[in-house]
């Protein structure tokens, strides 16, 4: 129990405790001590009184003698000179002094006395308030969230690519953007149980195919009678479920906790900080929507933290199955490993984050062919194969009501020979992925002003991949957040994305796939 501590009136109480009653008993014993003093004084007093006769006339001396007592023989040795007594204004006075003392001793009890139980009081609260959060329980089950609604557009020339790549260029309309939810257990002391789930109406009007040298042209229909409805006719669009993360984690020590389970990839600042109400740019970082990195993973972490003075140093080591892209299953036998490490000041009008992360895997599919009937027989092998290796630095610096956010990054993908995998819609047809370096950074800075919750904020990326469309992407973006509480916040974004060569030639037309884009949303945390 931590000691409590008061002053009033000039004592001092706390880690030196002071024991009330003894003073209580050492002033009854001085205020006792006192009345028998001046009942002894008084009764002395009456008494010299009662004794005192009448005194004669002394006979006179001569000069220079002293005169002789009454009664006593003129030629009689002089008697030693008695010592003054004690007078009644003497006593009246040393009574008014008692008197004084012992109102002061009684003020002084009487004080001490509210101090004592004050003091117990205070113990008495302090020991329930103990013995309370000793036998409160963890809070067993928290459910929140989040979601945003809204409205956008994209604007590309009509022969461009990626007008025909994408069905949302080209076209304006609402949308739902999110619909989190947060599943935060914590049953027991030190454990805790995180899931995220995410449902969206895809995939829902998605190309299946297109038509034309390509086949016929699809799309994917989630339409469906409502077999639970009231009527036989009553139709319904089922959506998916995305899990977004689902672990559990030990929480025992800062400097060491252990996650298992599917969680983001640690990596820089926007990966595991992902929620819309608290990212800055509506618009994520290329090297996350062209997934350079993995986005999730499923395995083990070891995270910890320990302070140096002002400064945080925390790191976090990962061992997972790799890139989960193709399947949830390991079907490389091999490990993938990451680490990120920090350091981090949060004190004071300047804070800052400055991270470096880093990951290697190996990636490959497996192809499985029936090569026998009779008896059925099969073979497999790996379709496409890699290894990758991923690193970045990252810095976060808030100065005041400015944030600044900064990262770089650099993966390097090399196949083995003889299994490169297809392009996807973003390469020429029939052609094989090559071998490469991707590169991306991104410079974003935002400043609230004083009033209205109003933040804007200047977005620059830079991106730097082989596809069919250049291998060099430059976007520029100006955004406002308006904070309107501590829940609620809108937040639009205009972006131009520009194309050009950096290190490849294209035959396309670059600028015609230049894009033009409009975001808004009103976000709603929950």
């Amino acid at each position: 129990m931590h000691s409590i501590g008061s002053r009033k009136s000039g004592i001092r109480t706390g880690r030196r405790r002071v024991d009330l009653s003894e003073s209580a008993r050492a002033t009854g014993r001085r205020i006792a001590l006192g009345g028998a003093t001046l009942a002894l004084m008084i009764a002395s007093a009456q008494k010299a009184g009662a004794q005192t006769a009448p005194v004669a006339t002394p006979p006179v001396a001569p000069a220079g003698q002293r005169a002789p007592a009454a009664g006593q023989d003129p030629a009689a040795p002089a008697a030693p000179e008695p010592a003054v007594g004690v007078t009644l204004e003497d006593l009246r006075k040393a009574v008014e002094v008692q008197r004084t003392e012992i109102e002061e001793l009684k003020e002084r009890a009487k004080i001490m006395d509210e101090q004592k139980a004050q003091l117990e009081e205070l113990k008495a609260a302090q020991d329930a308030a103990s013995e309370a959060a000793a036998n409160q329980a963890p809070d067993p089950l928290k459910i929140y969230g989040f979601t945003d609604f809204g409205w956008q557009t994209a604007r590309a020339k009509k022969d461009s690519i990626l007008a025909n790549l994408f069905d949302n260029v080209n076209s304006s309309g609402y949308v739902i953007g999110n619909l989190n939810f947060y599943l935060d257990a914590q049953p027991i002391e030190n454990w805790r149980s995180l899931v995220e789930v995410r449902f969206t109406n895809a995939p829902n009007g998605e190309i299946d195919s297109f038509g034309g040298l390509a086949g016929n042209f699809s799309r994917n229909s989630t339409e469906q009678y409502d077999p639970h409805a009231t009527a036989i006719n009553a139709p319904m669009w089922g959506g998916s479920t995305v899990i977004e993360r689902a672990f559990v984690e030990w929480t025992r020590y800062q400097y060491l906790n252990v996650r298992v389970g599917n969680w983001f990839t640690p990596f820089g600042i926007w990966n595991e900080d992902h929620g819309s109400p608290t990212l800055i740019s509506m618009a994520l970082p290329q090297f996350i929507l062209q997934k350079f990195i993995p986005i999730r993973q499923t395995g083990i972490q070891l995270r910890g933290s320990a302070f140096l003075g002002e400064w945080q140093l925390g790191y976090t080591a990962t061992v997972s199955n790799g890139r989960q892209e193709i399947t949830n299953y390991n079907l490389t036998d091999r490990m993938a490993f990451g680490a990120r490490a920090f350091l981090r000041r949060e004190a004071g009008n300047v804070n800052a984050t400055i991270g470096g992360s880093f990951y290697q895997g190996h990636v490959q599919d497996k192809q499985v062919d029936v090569v026998g009937i009779n008896p059925v027989t099969f073979s497999s092998h790996s379709s496409y194969e890699y290894d990758e290796w991923i690193g970045g630095l990252d810095l976060s610096l808030d100065i005041g009501s400015t944030r600044i956010r900064s990262e770089g990054i650099v993966r390097r993908q090399k196949y083995k020979p003889g299994k490169r995998e297809f392009g996807d819609r973003l390469y020429t047809p029939g052609t094989y992925q090559p071998d490469k370096f991707q590169q991306s950074a991104y410079l974003l800075v935002a400043h609230q002003l004083p009033w209205a919750g109003i933040e804007p904020y200047l977005y620059g990326e830079i991106f730097q991949e082989p596809t069919i469309v250049g291998d060099g992407i430059a976007n520029m973006s100006v955004g406002l957040n308006v904070h309107i509480n501590q829940a609620v916040t809108w937040k639009s974004q205009l972006s131009q994305a520009v194309f050009f060569n950096w290190l490849e030639h294209s035959p396309t037309k670059l600028s015609n796939n230049n894009l033009t884009a409009f975001y808004t949303r009103l976000v709603v945390a929950f």
